[in-house]
């Protein structure tokens, strides 16, 4: 099952880069992060549970910096 999530998460990383035309270099950045952290997880055997809060932590501040840069007030 682990082995599973871990995929699922490096799945969702590489998926980022088809954005980055469209959205920029930030997602770029955020699909490196993505990967590096489900790549070290898989290295050193982190919990499960660390690596959903570390990708849930670094999706959720490129969410907040993407709607502070955003041209559009909301």
């Amino acid at each position: 099952m682990r082995t599973i999530w871990l995929g699922v998460l490096l799945s969702v990383g590489l998926h980022f880069f088809m954005f980055i035309p469209v959205h920029g270099k930030m997602m770029g950045i955020l699909g490196i992060l993505t990967i590096i952290n489900v790549l070290i997880s898989m290295l050193l055997v982190v919990p499960l549970d660390l690596v959903f809060i570390i990708d849930g932590f670094l999706k959720l501040i490129f969410g907040i910096l993407y709607i502070k840069l955003s041209p559009i007030n909301f």
